[in-house]
């Protein structure tokens, strides 16, 4: 099921069973929403042809249910656990890995080899997908690593960082921060911490430092799942590689933009009364959109679109 919404989380146990995915909410991303609706108004935009629509159709019909095994399930369990301790909330989003990994092979079904019981083979560029699809999302659900959330991403880059200068940074009111921060509180993806990120555990202790305005908030948590190099040691999976490049949907965008003028940023934990520092001019220039589901053609780089998942109707 996919489904949208305006708030920052769902309600808590159905939040807790599903993959929470923010959008890119650039400036950028916007001019392009926009160009597109303008070129679908006047009629100049090429629609996808009807037989191409209808060959999909037909390719997802010939589809066939059947198991799926993952050879290599156990070795991203082995390196998931060398992250620490793992909250409960790992036991929900570890199978739904492992579900995006065998959709991605039932997809892949006329390519992949079967047992000798008949079932489905996953193979490591199935977890490549999926691992760019839901790795984000994955940590988020365990607190830690990299976050889609523009705001974590902010506190994870300048953190410990004092609420009253998370609002200056987003531009946005306390009220606004305080009903934000309560989630990821809640979720332990944020902790409250001294200047030095020393966690304050005792509420007497907490209550006394945000009245004196001197309670910082900062991101916790290790625990992720292997890149594909990680997983495998090939090194046709390192960033630049032949199967990384070909098997790359570049959907990573997001990070240069978080890391556009960051070496700029004043420290803005410094003075309780530092002055706010603008954003990189460049910052919306870069190409912010997400190609979703795009394959690299080993022959000659030409890239080939295949259907967006948020125009297919389920």
């Amino acid at each position: 099921m996919i489904t949208t919404s305006i708030y920052t989380s769902l309600e808590k146990q159905l939040d807790d069973r599903m993959f929470s995915i923010q959008p890119n909410i650039t400036s950028k991303q916007t001019s392009d929403v926009l160009s597109i609706e303008a070129q679908q108004a006047s009629g100049v935009l090429d629609t996808i042809d009807e037989k191409e629509i209808q060959v999909w159709r037909v390719f997802h019909d010939s589809l066939e249910v059947m198991d799926i095994v993952i050879p290599f399930a156990p070795e991203i369990h082995a390196f998931l656990v060398q992250g620490g301790d793992l909250p409960i909330s790992a036991r929900r989003a570890f199978k739904r890995v492992l579900i995006s990994i065998k959709t991605i092979s039932l997809i892949h079904q006329k390519q992949r080899q079967k047992d000798d019981q008949g079932r489905l083979i996953a193979e490591i560029q199935d977890y490549a997908l999926a691992y760019q699809l839901v790795d984000s999302a994955f940590r988020e659900s365990l607190g830690g690593g990299k976050y889609t959330d523009r705001r974590i991403q902010v506190v994870d880059r300048k953190g410990p960082i004092l609420p009253k200068n998370l609002e200056k940074v987003e531009d946005v009111s306390g009220s606004a921060i305080t009903s934000w921060s309560k989630n990821w509180l809640e979720k332990g993806v944020l902790i409250w911490c001294d200047d030095q990120g020393v966690g304050i555990k005792n509420e007497k202790d907490l209550k006394k430092m945000k009245h004196s305005g001197k309670a910082y908030l900062k991101v916790v948590g290790v625990n992720r799942l292997p890149t594909p190099f990680e997983l495998t040691g090939d090194p046709s999976w390192v960033v630049g590689g032949e199967l990384y490049q070909f098997y790359n949907l570049e959907l990573d965008s997001g990070d240069e933009l978080l890391s556009a003028g960051a070496e700029d940023d004043a420290d803005l934990n410094t003075f309780d009364d530092s002055e706010m520092v603008e954003n990189s001019e460049d910052e919306d220039e870069l190409d912010g959109g997400v190609k979703v589901l795009t394959i690299n053609n080993r022959n000659n780089g030409e890239k080939f679109n295949l259907p967006s998942l948020l125009n297919v109707n389920f």
